[in-house]
Order: structure tokens, then C-alpha cells, then sequence
């Protein structure tokens, strides 16, 4: 009877034996798959005997390019710092060139419009002289012309001549009212080398005098425009209009304007 059990039990412990095995084989393999998974995961995919070396001659090329790639985007965005600093330069630059010009506008302005009313007042005066001895005086003479008159040359229009487009519209009329002053000057300088100084005509002195208050009401007409800045100036441009005016009227009603007729040109 052992001998017999002894043979049944043996088939039936090769069973169980080789299920072991193979339960034990199947854990083995699930291991090392969990293995092989998990040390990829820890290595990246990277090869496990991987080194500088290695990695610095199998790999250079990429991590040459990778480099530069590094270096280009570097050097991009110090591109766009120094575009954006050298913008900021040249805006504040035109804005600094900007103001500077407006100033110095404005420094011409208010000189040309001090000179203008410096001239106008001479100019009147002129004329106020010229009317008193044309209205006055039996016989004209070229020492009475010269001793009422005495305008002297702008001088500010002459130094800043090249600059006097600034003042954009007012440029014409300034230009304007010294040809207008000049046009009497030069007649007075005529009248001066007349052959006869002794006897002026007078057509010509009253056309000389006739000159210089229309110069005055041109600048009348234009120093509203073109102010100093200062008050105590410009607050008298409203008493030169009136003192004008009545120079108007009060030479309208002279013989010696009546003599113009069509009221002409001074020579010259």
C-alpha cells in the first residue's frame, strides 16, 4: 500500500511543482517588466551607460544648436532693448529740438514785434514833423525835410533775416510794413539831394509825408498780431491807433494832401 500511494502522490508533486515554477516564472517576468518600465522612466529614455563623453561626442551637434538657439534668442532680445532705448533717445531728442525751436520762435516773435513798434513810433513821427511844416511853411527846403525826419534801420529784421519765415503769415507782414517804411526813407533821401533845396516841391514832400502815415497804419493794423509779451509795450498799441486816426482826419483836411489828388506814390 505505501508503495502504491508513493506512486500516485509522485504524478500529482510534479503538478504542483511545475505550477510553482510557473507562478514563479510569471512573477519574474511581471518584475523585470516593472523594472525595465521604471528605470526608463527614471533614466528619460536615456541609455543606462551613458556618459559626459559620450554624451558631449555623440551629442554635440545637438547641444551645439541648442546653444546657439540659446545665444540667438539672447541676442534677439538685447536687439529689441537697444531698438527700444535708441527710440526713446531720438523721441526725446526731437522733442528737446522741439521745444528749442518753439523757444527761439518765440524770442524772434516777440523781438520783431518790439522793433515794429520802435519803428511805427518813429515813422509817426515823421510824419506828424512833415505834415507841421508842410501845413506851416511858406517855402520847403531840404534842411526842414531832413531835421523832421529820422527813422533809423530796424534791428532785429536784419540779423534774423534767414528766420523770419518762422513767424509763418506775420513774416509777410512784417516784410511788408518796412517796404512800406523804406519806401518813405528813400524818398526822403531823394528829397535831400534835390537841386533845388532851397524850394522843395510841394507835391512831393506832402507825397513823402503821405507815405509814412500809410506805413503807420499798416503797423496799426498788424501789431495785434504780433505782441511783446509785455503789457506796459502792448497796452499802448490801442493809443497809437487813436492818435493815428486823428492824424488821418487832421491831414485829410490839409492843402497840402488836397494837392495830391489821386493821392500818388512818392517819388522814388
Amino acid at each position: 500500500m505505501r508503495d502504491v500511494s508513493c506512486r500516485i502522490s509522485r504524478p500529482h508533486f510534479r503538478r504542483v511543482s511545475e505550477f510553482g515554477t510557473m507562478r514563479q516564472h510569471r512573477a519574474t517576468v511581471a518584475a523585470n517588466r516593472m523594472v525595465d518600465h521604471w528605470g526608463d522612466v527614471m533614466t528619460l529614455g536615456l541609455p543606462c551607460d551613458l556618459t559626459w563623453y559620450k554624451l558631449l561626442t555623440d551629442w554635440g551637434s545637438f547641444i551645439g544648436g541648442l546653444l546657439a538657439l540659446i545665444a540667438g534668442g539672447l541676442a534677439y532680445l538685447a536687439g529689441l532693448y537697444q531698438a527700444k532705448a535708441t527710440r526713446e533717445a531720438a523721441t526725446s531728442q526731437i522733442a528737446a529740438q522741439q521745444r528749442s525751436y518753439e523757444a527761439e520762435t518765440d524770442v524772434l516773435r516777440k523781438s520783431i514785434a518790439l522793433d515794429l513798434r520802435q519803428t511805427a513810433a518813429r515813422t509817426f513821427g515823421a510824419h506828424r514833423a512833415l505834415a507841421r511844416v508842410v501845413t506851416t511853411s511858406n517855402r520847403l527846403t531840404s534842411r526842414m525835410v531832413e531835421s523832421s525826419v529820422n527813422i533809423p534801420s530796424p534791428l532785429v529784421l536784419p540779423s534774423v533775416g534767414d528766420k523770419i519765415s518762422r513767424l509763418e503769415c506775420e513774416a509777410i507782414d512784417v516784410l511788408g510794413l518796412f517796404q512800406l517804411v523804406d519806401i518813405g526813407r528813400v524818398a526822403v533821401e531823394q528829397l535831400l539831394r534835390d537841386r533845388t533845396p532851397d524850394n522843395l516841391s510841394l507835391v512831393r514832400v506832402a507825397a513823402t509825408t503821405e507815405a509814412f502815415l500809410i506805413a503807420v497804419e499798416y503797423a496799426v493794423a498788424i501789431l495785434p498780431r504780433l505782441r511783446t509779451g509785455r503789457v506796459e509795450i502792448d497796452s499802448k498799441d490801442d493809443e497809437l491807433a487813436r492818435q493815428v486816426a486823428e492824424a488821418r482826419a487832421a491831414w485829410a483836411a490839409t492843402a497840402a494832401f488836397q494837392s495830391l489828388g489821386a493821392r500818388p506814390a512818392p517819388a522814388g
